[in-house]
């Protein structure tokens, strides 16, 4: 797989701390060591497993160096990483998920949004 880096949405993955730690140690495994990564999700119950929504990005390789900041909303909606360039340039680099719902739908039990 070649890529610099990549985004994910709609992940459907609570990122408990025990989540977020499994993907970083397979992400280094599988890049050699030099993946970097920053997850989001929504407020979950605090168990793994299954939850809509979220977001993920990460990045590998050389591309990974130039990383100098990294980020997530509170709400799982959206990742971000900055990425230092040439000559005192920089890059932030999105990637955003937006629930998608017909034009009179009703939230309830099974509604993603907030």
């Amino acid at each position: 797989m070649q890529f610099d880096l990549t985004g994910m949405i709609e992940t459907n993955i609570n990122w408990t701390h025990d989540a977020r730690n499994h993907f970083h140690t397979a992400a280094g495994l599988r890049f050699n060591n030099t993946a970097r990564c920053v997850m989001a999700n929504t407020k979950g119950n605090g168990e793994e497993g299954y939850l809509p929504g979220g977001t993920a990005m990460i990045s590998q390789g050389k591309f990974s160096g130039r990383v100098i900041a990294r980020g997530m909303d509170t709400l799982g909606s959206f990742t971000w990483m900055a990425i230092r360039g040439k000559k005192d340039t920089g890059l932030i680099v999105i990637t955003a998920y937006r629930v998608c719902q017909k034009v009179g739908t009703r939230s309830g039990p099974d509604t993603a949004f907030t």
